[in-house]
């Protein structure tokens, strides 16, 4: 417990002092989700590497497409700043052409191994990529990105108070057999209190209907996509047979374990204040 403690404080700090550095240049924040999609890439190729879903047993092979994969990863920001969008978008085709042309070349990679590479390259940086968009908004970026990290984080701690205190019916067991019902309309709540907090500091303007309103709606479907996150790495894990993504963090697992649901939760957010 002390362990998670400390690595949690340790995470937090990082997190803030990357919101400190982007008062100095938004691209700075930046750095921190490049390393998030870079390091979230390695433990998904890793961990389909060690369980055998890319390239079977031959290790050269199987390494050379987890260095594609990270290289790919850290290239996704820059293209976005200097470049556009659209060109992410034609980076990743190049790159899943790539990835076929290796399965077709070693003949080593079944068709669930291309699965597993597109998998890979696609979780969690399209997800994260919206986090960088949300950065880069024009209105309301700041707010955007805290609610962005406080809403996953609300959601999580709520589900895990309220379904430790009443407990009750699984959630879905297949997936995640600790996780309550109970548990994740805690997590509801936390979403929607986090959400109407950031709320009252900042009082922005909403344009289309009532702030609050909006506000109340934004934490719910937040909430809801950070659990769906949760479940959806869950299925990965259990499908592999592991615990956790990775071994960075002490006491939490990996980079992925950590941002599961902050990547899903990140679309709702970038598209809720694009409109507003």
């Amino acid at each position: 417990m002390l362990k998670r403690t400390i690595t949690g404080a340790c995470l937090v700090a990082v997190v803030v002092g990357f919101f400190f550095l982007r008062q100095v240049d938004i691209r700075l924040f930046d750095i921190l989700l490049a390393l998030l999609m870079a390091v979230g890439t390695f433990e998904m190729l890793r961990a389909y590497k060690n369980s055998g879903f890319l390239f079977g047993e031959s290790k050269n092979k199987n390494n050379l497409a987890v260095i594609l994969g990270v290289l790919f990863s850290l290239s996704v920001v820059p293209i976005y700043l200097f470049l556009d969008i659209f060109y992410c978008l034609i980076a990743y085709i190049l790159f899943i052409l790539i990835y076929l042309v290796l399965h077709l070349i070693f003949k080593e990679g079944s068709i669930k191994g291309f699965r597993s590479s597109l998998l890979s390259i696609t979780y969690p940086n399209a997800l994260v990529l919206f986090i960088v968009l949300t950065n880069h908004l024009e209105k309301n970026s700041l707010m955007a990105l805290i609610l962005t990290f406080v809403i996953s984080s609300a959601t999580d701690v709520f589900a895990y108070l309220v379904g430790s205190l009443i407990g009750g019916k699984k959630l879905c067991p297949r997936l995640s057999p600790k996780k309550t019902i109970s548990g994740a309309v805690g997590g509801l709540l936390g979403g929607i209190i986090s959400c109407l907090i950031i709320y009252f500091i900042f009082k922005p303007t909403i344009s289309f209907m009532h702030p609050i309103v909006f506000f109340v709606i934004l934490g719910v479907i937040s909430s809801v996509l950070t659990q769906i996150g949760d479940l959806f790495e869950s299925g990965i894990k259990r499908r592999l047979g592991i615990k956790d993504m990775g071994k960075i963090l002490p006491g939490h697992g990996g980079i992925l374990d950590r941002i599961d649901g902050i990547s899903f939760n990140a679309v709702i957010i970038w598209i809720a204040f694009l409109l507003v």
